[in-house]
């Protein structure tokens, strides 16, 4: 395999990590907004420990695309900074996600001022 072959692989792969993250935001919005299910994660235990794995999962995403891009630049280091310009940019998009998330999560207490079930 050459070393564009191996670039371009590297490079969709950090783009489809950084898809996955927003399709699974989207998807956990859209089930947090159900209220039978906002209704059944309403608990502070419950909600702690899907923030800590969505987090959890957040950073492993970040890490991952932070990992394509050291090895991108690596492979061509003529374009490294185009690598860890568009490396940054993703990092970024999956953390607002992540607090995206976090919001979603937290809406009832946020923004409804609803305690959490006992």
């Amino acid at each position: 395999m050459t070393s564009a072959e191996l670039s371009k692989l590297l490079w969709d792969l950090a783009n489809a990590i950084t898809a996955f993250a927003a399709l699974q935001a989207l998807v956990f919005a859209y089930t947090c907004a159900k209220k039978e299910v906002a209704d059944a994660i309403n608990r502070k235990v419950l909600k702690a420990v899907i923030a800590a794995m969505v987090a959890l999962l957040g950073v492993a995403q970040c890490i991952a695309v932070e990992w394509c891009g050291a090895h991108l630049c690596k492979l061509d280091a003529a374009n490294c900074s185009l690598y860890s310009e568009a490396s940054l940019g993703r990092v970024v998009f999956i953390a607002a996600l992540l607090i995206f998330v976090m919001l979603i999560l937290y809406a009832r207490q946020l923004f409804a001022r609803k305690p959490f079930d006992a």
